[in-house]
């Protein structure tokens, strides 16, 4: 779950000397960075990107292109933080709790939640209003604006929390779109979302049902975003 020993301590000698390092992770999956995160200004997810790596890499690092990646998936800050796991085990049974779902009911912060990710540039959202438009689905609608000196890329997040039945407060991804803002420039951007996430399984007609009731629709920047725009709606 964390670079090699050797790894972290060439990242931190680095940085001790270079205090304007960034540090590039290649993972397919998280990677647990508490004993070297806080000590630089900058962290690059690169994933296993293949032959052009290289050059994708360098596009990113000069500002040729805007950083426009999103996590999809949460960074715990403890392992602790992530469902049991035994190195031994000949079967074990895993629950619904695991991922930013889990760390929402422990009550921690990752160190970086699902959705999150930077860019060269900052937006705002002006508003959100959203309807549902089918048994499943919702058409969420916000206007994004570039907040920043340069042209961007934005990931536009659509996330819904029942009000009303059990599982209230649980926070689930309904939906997500990117959009490009020129400098100081507004989008209006609808985004298509999808009820299944707050779905349940009815084991006697072995389908999902989607119940009736409120929902709190954010339209967000990443799960937890302070800065989340709200609204309600009230399902068929």
């Amino acid at each position: 779950m964390t670079l090699r020993p050797i790894d972290e301590n060439i990242i931190r000698a680095v940085a001790a000397v270079n205090p304007r390092t960034v540090v590039a992770v290649r993972a397919a999956g998280a990677v647990l960075m508490e004993a070297w995160r806080e000590s630089v200004p900058a962290v690059l997810m690169a994933w296993y990107c293949g032959a052009e790596g290289g050059h994708a890499l360098t596009d990113v690092l000069l500002g040729h292109v805007d950083a426009t990646g999103r996590l999809p998936f949460s960074i715990p800050t403890d392992e602790a933080h992530l469902p049991a796991f035994g190195r031994n085990a000949t079967a074990i049974t895993y629950d619904r709790w695991y991922g930013q779902r889990l760390l929402d009911r422990l009550g921690v912060p990752a160190a970086y939640p699902l959705g999150f990710g930077l860019s060269y540039t900052t937006f705002d959202f002006n508003g959100a209003a959203a309807e549902q438009d089918g048994p499943e689905s919702l058409r969420v609608s916000t206007t994004v604006r570039n907040t920043g000196d340069r042209d961007g890329r934005h990931v536009v997040q659509v996330y819904g929390v029942r009000l009303d039945v059990d599982r209230a407060g649980e926070r689930a991804l309904l939906g997500f779109a990117p959009v490009r803002v020129p400098a100081g420039r507004s989008q209006v951007l609808t985004v298509p979302a999808s009820l299944r996430p707050l779905g349940r399984w009815d084991v006697s007609t072995r389908r999902l049902h989607i119940p009736g009731g409120h929902i709190r629709v954010e339209v967000a920047a990443g799960s937890g975003d302070p800065h989340r725009r709200e609204t309600e709606v009230m399902l068929d």
